[in-house]
């Protein structure tokens, strides 16, 4: 059952590649690393330095694991701008794939009305891709009966093992600044790869090129006690022909004046479940996530769930004046 559960999944990662277009590496605590999905979330936060680090891991019980870590940190000028570096990298399963970002984003602060705030970023930098074509493994060199076979040629020409390439992106995001408000609510777009950087890997009279990423996202911070609130949200991501839709709920309760305790639960439609749960000490906050498949991946393999954890550490360093607390963060 093990054999053939990787075999179903193999073949079916390999025309799921084939027939959606690129997309992006990404996190299921995707609030944990803001930076990298939208660059006008580049320093939405109370405090005037943050540091963040990311680690997600999946199917580790049926093949190598895919990899992907995040490090970012953001902080505040005395002025209206907000500054931010964010690197990624992701290692995926047996065929040495290597895909390494490196961004550095700014943001503009000063549009504000009454309690409202609303942040324009930009971000600039490298997306570095390499991999080992020895170690992989194409669709059509698979046999349902006789499972894969290295002697056979495989159709799908690689022209370049390494590449690099410059890469924009554009984002806003908005929110009720209000401390004395119950409800507070937030909103984000963003558009990463504007110049559509090209795809060097896929030999094809037809150019190959990157998709446009575009990310919406909106909730509210629901304030019920001095010690208790919700955070529901909702994410819509698309890229090419791949999309992604999560509804998410998150609360953050006080224990005392130096710990918090946050539990989440979050849906991925038509693919997963994922509950978790943080604990914030002081300047730090750590939080960790489950994905349970509920898709066709999950029914072919039951072994592949995904592990998330990430770690801040944000100084509560004076806010500059006139800068409104975000309510997500």
């Amino acid at each position: 059952m093990r054999v053939r559960s990787v075999v179903l999944i193999s073949i079916h990662l390999f025309w799921f590649l084939r027939s959606h277009s690129q997309v992006d590496p990404h996190f299921s605590q995707f609030y944990s690393f803001p930076v990298s999905m939208n660059p006008g979330m580049t320093g939405a936060m109370e405090e005037d330095l943050r540091f963040t680090a990311v680690h997600r891991s999946q199917w580790g019980s049926m093949m190598v694991p895919y990899s992907t870590q995040g490090v970012s940190v953001e902080w505040k000028s005395r002025s209206d701008w907000q500054f931010g570096i964010c690197f990624l990298n992701q290692e995926a399963g047996t065929g040495g794939y290597r895909y390494l970002n490196g961004y550095a984003s700014i943001a503009y602060r000063g549009v504000r009305w009454g309690t409202n705030q609303l942040v324009v970023g930009l971000s600039a930098g490298q997306i570095s891709r390499r991999f080992d074509p020895l170690k992989f493994q194409f669709g059509d060199q698979w046999s349902p009966i006789t499972g894969y076979d290295p002697n056979v040629q495989t159709g799908d020409q690689l022209v370049r093992t390494s590449a690099s390439t410059f890469d924009v992106g554009v984002g806003l995001f908005y929110w009720d600044g209000a401390a004395d408000k119950r409800v507070r609510p937030f909103a984000g777009a963003s558009l990463m790869h504007l110049g559509r950087p090209q795809d060097p890997f896929i030999s094809s009279s037809v150019e190959q090129r990157m998709p446009y990423r575009m990310l919406g996202q909106a909730g509210f911070q629901w304030t019920l006690s001095d010690r208790f609130s919700l955070i529901p949200h909702l994410l819509y991501m698309r890229q090419g022909t791949a999309a992604e839709k999560m509804l998410a709920i998150a609360g953050t309760y006080s224990v005392g004046e130096d710990m918090r305790l946050m539990p989440s639960l979050a849906y991925r439609m038509g693919d997963a479940v994922v509950p978790g749960f943080g604990i914030g000490w002081r300047n730090w906050s750590f939080a960790t996530s489950y994905d349970v498949s509920v898709g066709m991946l999950g029914r072919v393999g039951p072994g592949g769930r995904s592990t998330e954890i990430s770690l801040r550490y944000a100084p509560r360093i004076a806010s500059k004046a006139g800068f409104l607390p975000c309510p997500r963060f």
